[in-house]
């Protein structure tokens, strides 16, 4: 196996490869940040494997709080677990030296693989579903009205909200205008799936649904203003969007993703009878 960076001849066989993960294992194979990166509207750094020439693997590289954050992706022949240690050794030697390298592994084999060979475990993310329809939602508290997103007008009461919801969060953190335009303008979106509670002119609290096919549908993104806390708004958002993914969308299966270590979270969606259904694991690179 060869490895060097993504050349433009790369792209379409990287795509591709891509694509053709996808089919195999019924889920992207790179997180929707990095797809966005590799689809050229954020800068990122792509490494290709390539077996006889052709291109066999491919892994992405984001920077992030002084480090970098990596995603890996092999054809479904070459999954084997020397193979995706051979190509994550290679990823990290080519990133530069002197920063922290985080390597997100998902397949039972390529967990073992980075744990055999030392790499220190850092966390885990939840992929967690439940059937369709939920038990309706309960009333918004007080005097809090459900809209759908105004492009236009919601943008920066939303980025106030979600920047405080999400500021110790490793991906949510951090959007600015140009992050949200980008994810507002990802194929998926519907505005009427951006679900919006208002307490009069102020944001107290949203659910951003997406819906991936005609089965599954994802609570996307989901938070509560700090000074909105302590009202169950983020109980009642989640039945919100479930109600309206299955209600207004007819999904059978609501999905959202939350951090191993979110105790809080995990509690609330088990209670709503979430349970897992794809564990990934983050590794730290020695």
């Amino acid at each position: 196996m060869e490895f060097g960076s993504v050349a433009p001849e790369h792209r379409q066989a990287v795509a591709e490869l891509l694509a053709e993960a996808h089919r195999c294992d019924g889920r992207p194979p790179l997180s929707e940040q990095k797809q966005v990166d590799f689809e050229g509207a954020r800068e990122g750094r792509g490494f290709v494997a390539l077996v006889h020439g052709a291109v066999a693997g491919y892994a992405h590289a984001v920077s992030f709080g002084g480090g970098w954050e990596v995603e890996l992706v092999l054809a479904p022949g070459e999954r084997a677990r020397d193979r995706f240690l051979e190509l994550t050794e290679a990823v990290v030697a080519g990133l530069p030296s002197g920063n922290a390298v985080h390597v997100w592994a998902t397949h039972p084999g390529h967990i073992s693989a980075l744990e055999g060979a030392g790499y220190e475990h850092f966390r885990e993310l939840r992929q967690m579903r439940r059937p369709l329809p939920v038990d309706p939602a309960p009333p918004l508290p007080g005097s809090l009205r459900l809209a759908g997103f105004r492009p236009g007008r919601d943008e920066e009461a939303w980025l106030a909200v979600h920047g405080q919801a999400f500021a110790d969060h490793p991906e949510g953190g951090g959007w600015d205008r140009a992050e949200l335009e980008r994810r507002l303008s990802r194929p998926w979106f519907d505005p009427a799936d951006f679900l919006l509670a208002w307490d009069g002119a102020e944001l107290a609290a949203f659910c951003w649904t997406k819906v991936h096919d005609a089965e599954v549908g994802e609570i996307y993104i989901i938070g509560v203003d700090p000074a909105h806390q302590g009202h169950h708004l983020g109980r009642t958002m989640t039945l919100v969007g479930l109600d309206h993914l299955h209600r207004v969308r007819g999904c059978a299966v609501g999905m959202l993703y939350v951090d191993a270590d979110n105790e809080h979270a995990v509690k609330l969606y088990e209670h709503l009878g979430f349970h897992d259904a794809l564990i990934s694991r983050c590794f730290l690179a020695g």
